[in-house]
């Protein structure tokens, strides 16, 4: 069973363009996993209190297809 789901910001890996790594970390059964969302984005977009996107209209739609897909994967490696 999912204990809790969190995402953050890798801030110690900025990239040339000044965008940083999302990353996430779920506790399942008692397990902790973390991974990466293959997604990066500017620190400005990003809400500290939330841990999301301020908004999906801040980002491209290539993003957020990978943001989408990535939240499909989870869910699929959840169920089983």
């Amino acid at each position: 069973m999912l204990s809790y789901e969190k995402f953050y910001l890798k801030k110690d890996k900025v990239s040339q363009d000044g965008k940083v790594p999302v990353m996430g970390r779920i506790m399942v059964n008692g397990t902790q996993a973390g991974f990466s969302c293959k997604l990066n984005i500017d620190p400005a977009l990003w809400d500290e209190k939330t841990n999301y996107l301020k908004s999906q209209r801040d980002i491209t739609h290539g993003c957020s297809r990978k943001d989408i897909a990535a939240r499909q994967r989870l869910s699929i490696v959840l169920r089983h």
